[in-house]
């Protein structure tokens, strides 16, 4: 727990705890969910002050960060969209392709992730979220509490999210 009853706010030393070993694993997340490192960063970043500014009694700061930091990047994507005149495509520019390297060198496991973010990136959102919180170890049941949903739909949109993504990476 971050927050400390006794002092009526988180400790220092707790909420340094809480950063360090959650930061990463959130920033993964949202990655996962379909956020560039950039944007993860960002929203990770906001949902931390949130916790530190405004500490409150949390009985599942992992699962409360994550819910925050996707909240804030849903929200930033929203605004950016929002603010781009029609017809301009927003999509993030990607780095030319480095021709130098052979098979197997980072440039190609670059090329490879970016594979997966665009599949993962054409899942419903309902479906991502869900799959970045398997990704972090959840399983439905916790998913399920986390979200607000059914259980049984968790399952559902996790099958549909594999079979969606087992389809897509066999067509490339």
């Amino acid at each position: 727990m971050v927050y400390d009853p006794r002092e009526g706010s988180m400790t220092p030393t707790a909420f340094e705890n809480f950063y360090r070993t959650q930061f990463g694993p959130v920033v993964a997340f949202l990655i996962r969910f379909g956020a560039d490192p950039a944007e993860a960063e960002d929203a990770v970043q906001s949902a931390m002050m949130s916790l530190l500014l405004h500490p409150r009694r949390i009985d599942k700061p992992a699962a409360w960060i994550r819910v925050v930091a996707r909240n804030n990047w849903l929200r930033a994507m929203r605004l950016r969209a929002a603010a781009v005149p029609a017809g301009v495509s927003h999509e993030r520019l990607e780095p030319p392709p480095d021709h130098a390297g052979p098979a197997g060198d980072p440039a190609r496991h670059h090329a490879e992730q970016d594979v997966a973010r665009r599949a993962i990136r054409s899942l419903p959102p309902s479906q991502r979220e869900i799959l970045a919180l398997v990704f972090d170890g959840y399983r439905p049941l916790e998913i399920a509490r986390i979200i607000g949903k059914r259980p049984e739909a968790v399952r559902s949109n996790l099958a549909l999210a594999r079979r969606s993504l087992s389809q897509l990476l066999i067509d490339g």
